[in-house]
């Protein structure tokens, strides 16, 4: 069996288990989709054609930026905007775009998490309610836990901000990998971590505890 076209980032779903699937792009058109769960256990090969098209504007480039984008595309699209990467950059609260007022007003100004998650340590880390469990899903999370609920995305970065000489944004992905896991308790970690939160951001904080088990 082969399969053609432009990859994509892979999406996932959650059930008894998480199932994985591959999205394959003619340009920017959707082709078919390869249930990835299907293939384990099988010896699959990849090979490059030799092409690669912007998934902003299609074009054939020859170097991607970002997430496969053209550098055109990198340097105008709203799916590159500094504050995807550095939330405590985004202005659009005070009705100010970095970069594309309405994408930002959609994405930006809208209910924020910020997150624990035990993927080999534990780690804090930002994303969009909505994008609950699948940001967990996509980083290996075996646990995760809420911290707080902001309503736009630029006070769930200065929270992650205050917290970072704490506690790592990062996540180890080669001990993820080997299945490598602290035993720290999602819970204690929380509670230590409240008071660096600084004090007109701690209306946020969720005390009702949600968590996963991934």
């Amino acid at each position: 069996m082969k399969f053609y076209g432009n990859i994509r980032k892979m999406k996932a779903s959650i059930g008894e288990e998480v199932s994985y699937f591959l999205p394959l792009f003619d340009n920017l058109n959707p082709s078919e989709e390869i249930s990835m769960n299907e293939l384990i256990g099988q010896t699959i090969s990849i090979s490059y054609s030799g092409t690669i098209n912007c998934v902003v504007l299609g074009k054939r480039i020859k170097k991607t930026y970002g997430d496969g984008m053209s550098y055109d595309a990198f340097k105008s699209s709203p799916l590159a905007v500094e504050s995807i990467i550095r939330p405590e950059l985004s202005k659009i609260h005070e009705g100010i775009a970095l970069r594309d007022y309405e994408w930002e007003m959609k994405h930006h100004l809208q209910p924020h998490y910020v997150y624990l998650s035990k993927t080999a340590g534990v780690k804090v880390g930002v994303t969009r309610t909505t994008q609950i469990p699948t940001r967990w899903i996509d980083q290996g999370a075996a646990e995760a836990l809420i911290l707080a609920e902001t309503p736009y995305r630029q006070a769930a970065g200065l929270i992650e901000i205050g917290l970072k000489n704490h506690i790592s944004d990062r996540t180890n992905w080669r001990k993820m990998l080997q299945n490598n896991l602290v035993d720290d308790d999602l819970y204690e970690v929380r509670e230590k971590l409240i008071p660096f939160i600084d004090a007109e951001l701690s209306q946020y904080v969720k005390k009702s505890e949600i968590i996963s088990q991934i």
